[in-house]
C-alpha cells in the first residue's frame, strides 16, 4: 500500500493540473490520507518509508523546479480561501496532500533540496497557510502536523525535545497553542474530544513548557490568546478532566491543564480576572463551533459588537440566528441543555 500511494503521487505530480484524469489521481491518493489517523505524528507511515517517488522527482527535474511546483501549488491551495462556498473534500484532500510532500524524507531532507527551501521561502508559505487554515476546525490536526514537521527538520544539534527552534514563526506557535486548545476543548463541556487530537496536544505541549519558552513565543502566545477564550479552555479542560477520571486519558488532561495555566501566566493572565471578564463577554460570542461570524480577519477569535439570542434551554448558551443554534444542536448542544424540541 506505501508504494501504491508513492506511485499515486508520482502520477499526480507528472499530470497538468488542468487535466481531468489529475483529479483521480488525487482523489485516489486522498483515500489513503483520509484513511489513516488525522494527526500528522502518523502520516508519515502512508508512503514508503526510502522517500523513493521524491527522489525520483528529483533525479528527473531537478530539486529547484520541484520545490517551485510546491511553493506554487501551496499558494494555489491558499487562495482557496477567499472563496465564500465551503471546502471540498478534493480541495481538502490536495491541502493534504501538499503536506505530505512537505514531510517527505524527500524535500524536507533531501540535500538538494534544502537550499532551495530557503530561496522560496517554503516555510513562510506553510506559516501563511496554515495560520489562515485555522478557521476551519477540522484543519487544526494538519496546522499542528505542519508545525511539527517544521521542527522535526530543523531541529537542535543535540534533538534534546522541548527546546524552541529560532526558524518557527511566532504567530503559528502562539495559533498552534490558543487555536488547538481551544478547538478541541472549549466544547468540552458538552462533548469529549477525540483521542487523537488530545495526543497531539500533548505531545506539543510536552515539547514546548512555558518554563522555558523564550520571549519571541511568549508574544506569539500572548498576541493569539485572550482571557475570554483562555478561560473558556480552562473550564473545557476541567470538565474533561471530570468526566475523564479514573480512565487512561486524565492522567494527559491535568497535565494540558496545568500546561494551560503556566502559558496563561506567560500571557499575563490570571484564572481569577479572566473569570470576570468572561461573565461579562461571553453573552456576544456564539455558541456554534462552526459559526463563520466567529473569526476575525488573520484567524483570530472574535466577539459580537452587541448581546447575541440566548438559548431557550439552558439560558447559557448564545447565538448570533437559527442556523447557529441548529448547528450548535448538532455539535452537541442538544446533551447538556434541557431537552427542548430541536429548532
Amino acid at each position: 500500500m506505501n508504494r501504491l500511494a508513492d506511485l499515486l503521487f508520482y502520477a499526480w505530480f507528472h499530470l497538468d493540473d488542468s487535466d481531468a484524469s489529475t483529479l483521480r489521481a488525487v482523489d485516489a491518493l486522498c483515500g489513503f490520507i483520509h484513511r489513516e489517523p488525522a494527526h500528522g505524528l502518523k502520516w508519515s507511515n502512508i508512503f514508503a518509508a526510502d522517500g523513493l517517488a521524491v527522489s525520483s522527482l528529483v533525479s528527473e527535474y531537478g530539486p529547484q523546479e520541484l520545490v517551485q511546483r510546491v511553493k506554487s501549488a501551496l499558494e494555489s491551495t491558499t487562495r482557496h480561501l477567499g472563496m465564500t462556498k465551503p471546502l471540498r473534500a478534493r480541495e481538502w484532500g490536495l491541502y493534504k496532500l501538499l503536506l505530505l510532500v512537505l514531510m517527505l524524507p524527500g524535500i524536507c531532507c533531501h540535500v538538494k533540496c534544502r537550499r532551495f527551501l530557503v530561496k522560496y521561502d517554503i516555510l513562510p508559505a506553510i506559516d501563511d497557510m496554515a495560520v489562515a487554515f485555522s478557521d476551519q476546525q477540522s484543519c487544526w490536526p494538519v496546522m499542528a502536523s505542519v508545525f511539527l514537521s517544521i521542527e522535526e527538520h530543523h531541529r537542535s544539534p543535540d534533538g534534546t525535545p522541548g527546546t524552541y527552534e529560532s526558524n518557527i514563526e511566532p504567530k503559528l506557535f502562539g495559533c498552534i497553542l490558543m487555536d488547538g486548545i481551544f478547538r478541541v476543548y472549549a466544547n468540552c463541556v458538552e462533548t469529549l474530544p477525540e483521542e487523537g487530537n488530545r495526543e497531539l496536544l500533548v505531545e506539543i505541549f510536552k515539547r514546548h513548557p512555558a518554563s522555558s519558552a523564550p520571549l519571541r513565543m511568549q508574544y506569539g502566545f500572548w498576541t493569539r490568546a485572550q482571557p475570554t477564550f483562555w478561560y473558556m479552555c480552562l473550564v473545557g479542560l476541567r470538565s474533561a478532566a471530570y468526566r475523564e477520571y479514573g480512565k487512561p486519558a486524565h492522567k494527559d488532561i491535568l497535565f494540558l491543564e496545568q500546561s494551560w495555566i503556566e502559558w496563561g501566566e506567560k500571557a499575563r493572565i490570571d484564572e481569577k480576572s479572566a473569570k470576570i471578564k468572561h461573565e461579562s463577554e461571553r453573552i456576544r460570542f456564539c455558541h456554534s463551533g462552526n459559526c463563520p461570524r466567529r473569526s476575525g480577519r488573520g484567524g483570530g477569535l472574535v466577539l459580537s459588537d452587541r448581546p447575541l439570542l440566548a438559548c431557550r434551554g439552558c439560558g447559557e448558551a448564545r447565538y448570533c440566528d437559527k442556523i447557529c443554534q441548529k448547528r450548535a444542536w448538532q455539535e452537541g448542544h442538544r446533551e447538556s441543555c434541557r431537552r427542548l424540541p430541536a429548532p
